[in-house]
C-alpha cells in the first residue's frame, strides 16, 4: 500500500514522506541490538532512536576486525548475519571495545535515555555503571559481561533493579574464565541492590 501511494507521488516529495516515516518508526522503537559501537558514540542511535527502554550493546561491545578468525563458530556464536544471543559467554580471545570507549558511551546513554530499563554490555568500568545507576533510575535488568569485584560495586547502586546476569567469557578447548567475581563482590552487591529477585552467574571464581 506504501509503495503504491509513493509511486502517485513526485520523487522529492517521496523523499520527504520517506524521512518522515522514518522519524515516526524510530520514535515508536523501543528496543535496539547495536552492531557497532560507533552508532552510540556519534550520538545517532540516540537522534535516530530517542525513546528506547531496552539497549542490547553486546554485539558493538566486540571490534570487528579479524572476527571471523577469533570466534569459534562451534561455540555457537557467530557474528554478521547470525544472532549472539545476551546472554552467551563471549571467547576470550576477542578484542573488545576499549573500557574508556564503553564509559564514554554509557555515559552519553544515561543522559539521553532517563527512562532505560534493561541493558547489556560488556567491559565497562564502575564509573561507567555509575553513571547509568545514576541517570537511568528505573532500570531493572542489567546483562553484564566480563566484569570483577570492582565493576559489582557500580552495580550495587542500582537501586531499582530486578533482574541481573554477569556473564564471563569461555575458552576454545575449555571454559576459562578470563573476567571473574568471587563471593566479595556478591556481597558488596548483595547489600545495594535490594529489589534483586533474579541472579544468573556463568564464569565465576
Amino acid at each position: 500500500m506504501l509503495l503504491r501511494i509513493l509511486l502517485k507521488v513526485p520523487e522529492k516529495s517521496n523523499l520527504l514522506v520517506l524521512k518522515n516515516w522514518l522519524n515516526l518508526n524510530g520514535r515508536l522503537m523501543k528496543s535496539i541490538r547495536v552492531f557497532y559501537w560507533g552508532f552510540v558514540t556519534s550520538g545517532r542511535m540516540f537522534s535516530r532512536f530517542p525513546n528506547l527502554i531496552d539497549a542490547d550493546l553486546i554485539l558493538g561491545s566486540v571490534i570487528v576486525i579479524n572476527i571471523q578468525k577469533k570466534w569459534n563458530p562451534s561455540l555457537g556464536c557467530e557474528f554478521g548475519a547470525f544472532c549472539i544471543d545476551s546472554d552467551v559467554s563471549l571467547p576470550n580471545n576477542l578484542d573488545l571495545v576499549p573500557v574508556s570507549e564503553v564509559d564514554l558511551g554509557l555515559q552519553s546513554l544515561c543522559s539521553k535515555y532517563t527512562n532505560l530499563q534493561r541493558l547489556v554490555v560488556a567491559n565497562c568500568s564502575e564509573i561507567g555503571l555509575l553513571n547509568v545507576a545514576d541517570g537511568c533510575s528505573t532500570m531493572q535488568e542489567l546483562v553484564l559481561h566480563c566484569c570483577d569485584d570492582q565493576v559489582l560495586r557500580g552495580i550495587a547502586e542500582f537501586k531499582n533493579l530486578q533482574i541481573l546476569k554477569l556473564v564471563g567469557t569461555v575458552g576454545v578447548a575449555a571454559v576459562v574464565c578470563k573476567w571473574w567475581w568471587s563471593d566479595i563482590g556478591l556481597s558488596i552487591l548483595a547489600q545495594g541492590c535490594k529489589r534483586l529477585v533474579k541472579l544468573e552467574l556463568r564464569g565465576s571464581k
